[in-house]
């Protein structure tokens, strides 16, 4: 599988499975979302690109 969309999910997955919150705001647009189902502490939904990776950095547990 190949492709600019291909490359866009490795280098996502990256991010996230290394916790580099900067990288993943950097792919993130503008107006991006990011929405957590449930009814906890992390759920519910980021709204904007600066607030996806602080919100969403708590459901990451630290290495």
């Amino acid at each position: 599988m190949s492709g600019p969309a291909h490359t866009l999910g490795r280098q996502f997955h990256t991010a996230l499975a290394t916790g580099d919150w900067q990288a993943i705001r950097s792919l993130l647009h503008d107006d991006a979302t990011w929405t957590l189902p449930g009814d906890n502490a992390i759920s519910g939904t980021a709204a904007g690109g600066d607030a996806v990776p602080p919100s969403r950095r708590s459901a990451r547990p630290e290495r």
